[in-house]
């Protein structure tokens, strides 16, 4: 309409639908059922220079309208257009902003006047939510808007801007805007707390006149749900409505014939309209389980009722950033034919989707079987899971270059049950060679020194019985790293792997040292009772190696320090074993990657204690290991800077050359080498030892030294 009046400015009002007036819509549209006393239309002015001739729609453009009518083709209002038809979309305009803003784009109008072509364009309610985000909006301005909508409608609108779920031209909503909704959406000020309406308990029955009453009526319990919640339900309901209100097939005849039992049973939805669906459906659920494994907001079930009404509620299995819950849905444990599982991951790594791809391989990875013909094996479930590991990779890397991020809690989640998949292949690996160690055990006629020879074979029996179950146990079904410690590694005393979980489960902290430390004296004690200390150097080697030296609450280098030491002074003086100088010194350097600062630093605190060394013996058999880490990071100082190897370094150092002639070592390390050289040579001249034991020790520092020193 254009106002008429005699004025230079004329004004153009434009008439609109009152988005709030909208709950009392019916609710097969996906509408809230709630009245509301809003207006029905509201009437904006809006000044304009001239008169206007003529207005019309900006329609979308022929494949939108077609996809939007696939989708709604059935609704009332687009009976009469029967051919895919442009002005059909006004005809979804009508029903108003709410039940369609997640589908239909903001409505444009070209108006024609005197003084040329302008073009209106009409904001819906998540436009105008969108803006309040955007900005430095105040807080009641937002509690307002609520309080205009509602809070499930407006909780609606917020889980739409969150989860961008918007039509597609308005689907550049920043990561800002996206968290700031998501927050609204999860803020109990704005959206409400569950609760219990009514009362199970009868009123007082006395009256106050001191009378007796008979009691009121006990009004049944009923839950009074958040906004949250009801704005969950309206957005999911509103994307799901086409394909559970709607039929998915439909019956098109042939031309000219109006009987349609004698057409042709078509799919309803195009092709293009089904992808949007998915797309949409894809993006809410990403959102709500991104937000739950972040602990964010109350996502989880009703478990009962608390005091004064309240709802007790529980969460589902957390997959935190590092995956180290092995939690399954329902829904994997009732495949049983994977080979459509299968066939749609193919298709989906063909056509690029990754995400979709990487949830299939992960359903197939999971699968739940009950006995071992139908069970994939371990390596075949490692293989789809790493599959998974790399379509979630090339998703981000995809999202990279289109500027749209993917949330990299996906790939953390996979590469974790990656890790925990390759600690129960390792473990199920180690069982079967316990069992056939264990099997292939001389019998008790071929053991004649063995003490009670036939109680250790039962004992080997039981224990070989049980191994090769929990082995068929990890055959069939993935299982969660808590589950693999605690059932599996420690029952069987396999500490090895225990620390490489604990590692990868990040402990740390006083109670979680103490675990870690109690675990490395049991791997210790089993690895010198297997090979001695030759053995349980190469177990350090090995382990340490696999863990971060920064590290000390996974790799507490005093505690197996002091415990190799300790069993290599004991050992020699028994003559049950012979242990080189170096050997401990140069199994901490392997477990710490060849890094001396972590090695010396130990053994520093371990020299510098009396208390924790009161044994002469075992203080000079520190101080050899000293010796033997103070040489080897000479020869790295060294070949670092001659460019040659430890073997060529280690020449020099114990040659007639003097570096000086070839190259110059690096000023502070040889610094640092020799000042701690010097200092060592002091400790061992104090140690009340008769001079033939610390002669050698100390002869090696001096001649360190002076190598040193004679380079400059």
């Amino acid at each position: 309409m254009s106002d008429s009046s005699a004025t230079a400015m004329s004004s153009l009002l434009a008439v609109q639908k009152d988005s709030a007036a909208q709950l009392s819509l019916p609710s097969t549209f996906g509408t809230a059922s709630r009245t509301s006393r809003a207006l029905r239309e509201t009437v904006s002015a809006l000044p304009v220079e001239g008169r206007m001739l003529c207005a019309s729609d900006v329609l979308p453009l022929p494949d939108a309208a077609y996809m939007m009518q696939s989708l709604y083709a059935d609704v009332e209002c687009f009976t009469c257009f029967r051919k895919p038809s442009e002005k059909a979309c006004i005809k979804l305009w009508a029903k108003g902003d709410l039940p369609t803003q997640h589908i239909l784009p903001r409505r444009r109008v070209v108006v024609f006047n005197t003084m040329g072509l302008m073009e209106l364009i009409f904001n819906r309610p998540v436009d105008i939510l969108r803006k309040l985000f955007d900005g430095n909006t105040l807080r009641s301005q937002i509690e307002e808007f609520f309080n205009r909508f509602g809070a499930g409608e407006a909780a609606a609108m917020c889980l739409m801007l969150a989860a961008k779920l918007l039509y597609a031209e308005d689907s550049l909503i920043s990561n800002a805007v996206s968290e700031k909704a998501a927050e609204a959406f999860e803020d109990p000020g704005l959206v409400g707390m569950p609760q219990i309406n009514g009362t199970t308990a009868l009123s007082n029955t006395r009256t106050q006149a001191g009378g007796f009453s008979m009691g009121q009526v006990v009004q049944e319990a009923e839950p009074l749900f958040s906004g949250a919640y009801e704005g969950l339900c309206l957005c999911s309901s509103r994307l799901l409505y086409p394909i559970w209100e709607l039929p998915i097939m439909s019956i098109r005849g042939p031309s000219g014939n109006n009987k349609r039992e004698d057409g042709v049973i078509v799919c309803r939805l195009s092709a293009g309209a089904m992808k949007i669906l998915e797309s949409k459906i894809h993006s809410l659920e990403t959102f709500l389980r991104s937000r739950r494994n972040k602990r964010r907001g109350l996502y989880g079930y009703v478990a009962g009722l608390g005091d004064s009404g309240s709802i007790l509620y529980k969460t589902g299995p957390i997959i935190g950033p590092g995956g180290h819950s092995n939690g399954r849905s329902p829904y994997n444990s009732q495949i049983r034919d994977m080979n459509p599982v299968d066939k749609s991951a193919r298709y989906y790594v063909r056509k690029g989707e990754h995400i979709a791809a990487a949830r299939m391989l992960l359903i197939l990875a999971e699968r739940q079987c009950s006995n071992s013909e139908e069970a994939p094996a371990l390596d075949k479930r490692y293989e789809y899971l790493r599959d998974a590991v790399l379509q979630a990779k090339s998703a981000g890397i995809a999202a990279d270059l289109s500027k749209n991020p993917v949330d990299s809690s996906t790939v953390d989640l996979l590469e974790g049950k990656l890790v925990v998949l390759r600690f129960q292949i390792q473990i199920k690996e180690e069982l079967e060679l316990m069992v056939a160690r264990l099997e292939n055990i001389p019998s008790s006629s071929e053991l004649p020194n063995v003490p009670f020879p036939r109680d250790n074979i039962l004992a080997n029996a039981e224990t070989a019985k049980a191994a090769k179950d929990k082995a068929k146990e990890l055959s069939l079904n993935l299982k969660s790293i808590t589950q693999l410690y605690n059932d599996y590694a420690v029952p069987f005393d396999l500490w090895e792997v225990c620390l490489e979980m604990l590692s990868f489960a990040n402990y740390s902290g006083d109670a979680d040292s103490k675990i870690v430390r109690e675990v490395w004296a049991r791997l210790l004690d089993q690895a010198l009772t297997k090979g001695g200390v030759a053995e349980a150097c190469s177990v350090v080697k090995r382990v340490g190696s696999k863990l971060d030296p920064a590290d000390g609450a996974c790799l507490p280098l005093d505690i197996i320090c002091l415990h190799l030491e300790k069993a290599a002074v004991d050992r020699l003086s028994s003559g049950e074993e012979l242990v080189g100088d170096d050997d401990v010194a140069r199994a901490l350097l392997g477990a710490c990657k060849g890094l001396p600062g972590p090695v010396l630093s130990v053994y520093d605190h371990l020299l510098s204690n009396g208390a924790i060394i009161p044994s002469l013996n075992l203080k000079l058999r520190l101080l050899r290991s000293v010796l033997a880490i103070l040489r080897e990071w000479g020869i790295s100082v060294i070949a670092h800077r001659l460019g040659t190897t430890s073997a060529g370094a280690s020449f020099f150092l114990d040659g007639t050359f003097s570096l000086n002639q070839t190259g110059t070592a690096n000023q502070g390390a040889r610094d640092k080498i020799i000042s701690l050289a010097n200092r060592y040579m002091t400790e061992v001249r104090r140690l009340n030892l008769p001079q033939n034991q610390t002669e050698n020790v100390y002869r090696g520092f001096r001649e360190l030294e002076e190598k040193l020193l004679s380079s400059y």
